[in-house]
């Protein structure tokens, strides 16, 4: 295996444009080489972000298939399945030596080295797949949408040491990018029954996984003794009001989920204070200054914050928006709020 094996990450996106440049430059940051992203039905200034980025060369921009087949088939197709399937025929993605499954709200957060995906593979002797637990942070007392860095000002998460109960987490995988060993999915691949190599299937603390567990479908792993390489930061909610905007977009995977006050509920974790991710801050913040002194792409972002903020106010008249501040303990002007 070379020293630096060539990485992409692929999602998909739907009304992100605040939140693009940060999470692309991070992704640049930890070792991604090309980031490949269907969108759909954007009204946001998302493409335009996208578009530019793609002209910068950090990212591979593509339509949804998913918006023609709703259309023209008239069945019902989940956005992030056919993107995957579609995003998996692209050069980018057929060059790669792995693929990392990750979404514009989850930041890996490698513990050694420089802090890439590199350092990491290089740390577990290049495995043919890590997966990493994830840990949700809730919004920590940001109620309001702000044009800020979500690595810095969420700092609240799950518990560091959860108990058995509530140990299980979701993994998100940095997987070898052979089609003859695995079908690459969400969170975890699935091993091929037909392929008889040998898998080395490790965990963020360089562990092997059970033989069970690369057998299973299973998407979720215990917490515990398993970050001490990595861990994925999962910013699901982000600000109370920018919760609003994601309510209303919908969920990309599960075309059928409520994404209302009791999934809020269930992932406003604020057990722990982390700033792990703050080693990065520096770096970030100055590639994301260097990306946006391109007029374009600053024009794009701030014209998106405007229509983001434009939404928010919409969406504020909305029983959710009681619902959720009374769960975050902030009255609501006019309202019932505590």
């Amino acid at each position: 295996m070379m020293s630096e094996p060539s990485i992409v990450c692929f999602t998909v996106m739907k009304n992100e444009g605040p939140f693009i440049i940060e999470w692309v430059a991070y992704q640049r940051l930890i070792g991604v080489n090309k980031v490949i992203v269907l969108s759909n039905d954007s009204d946001d200034g998302t493409d335009d972000i996208l578009n530019r980025l793609d002209d910068l060369g950090y990212v591979r921009h593509l339509p949804n298939p998913s918006m023609m087949s709703t259309r023209f088939i008239r069945k019902q197709k989940h956005p992030h399945i056919v993107g995957f399937n579609y995003a998996t025929l692209t050069r980018e993605w057929k060059e790669a030596d792995y693929v990392l499954m990750c979404d514009v709200d989850e930041f890996p957060v490698i513990k050694v080295g420089d802090g890439s995906l590199h350092a990491l593979l290089k740390k577990t002797e290049f495995p043919d797949v890590i997966s990493m637990n994830t840990a949700l942070y809730g919004v920590g007392g940001n109620v309001t949408y702000k044009d800020e860095l979500i690595t810095k000002n969420f700092n609240f998460r799950t518990p560091h040491r959860p108990g058995e109960k509530k140990s299980g987490s979701e993994v998100k995988s940095l997987t070898r990018n052979d089609p003859d060993m695995f079908r690459v999915a969400n969170h975890r691949p699935m091993v091929l029954e037909e392929n008889d190599k040998p898998i080395r299937w490790v965990d963020g603390a360089g562990n092997d996984f059970s033989h069970e567990f690369l057998k299973s479908h299973e998407k979720r792993a215990d917490f515990r003794g398993r970050d001490s390489l990595a861990v994925v930061n999962h910013y699901s909610l982000r600000s109370v009001e920018s919760f609003l905007v994601k309510s209303e977009r919908g969920d990309a995977v599960m075309a059928n989920r409520d994404i209302d006050h009791r999934y809020f509920n269930t992932r406003n974790r604020n057990h722990d204070e982390n700033k792990d991710i703050h080693r990065m801050l520096p770096q970030l913040e100055a590639l994301i200054a260097e990306l946006k002194t391109d007029a374009q792409l600053a024009g794009f972002h701030d014209a998106s914050v405007v229509k983001h903020q434009a939404k928010i106010e919409k969406l504020k008249s909305s029983s959710l928006y009681e619902n959720l501040c009374r769960i975050v303990g902030v009255r609501v002007e006019g309202g019932q709020g505590n």
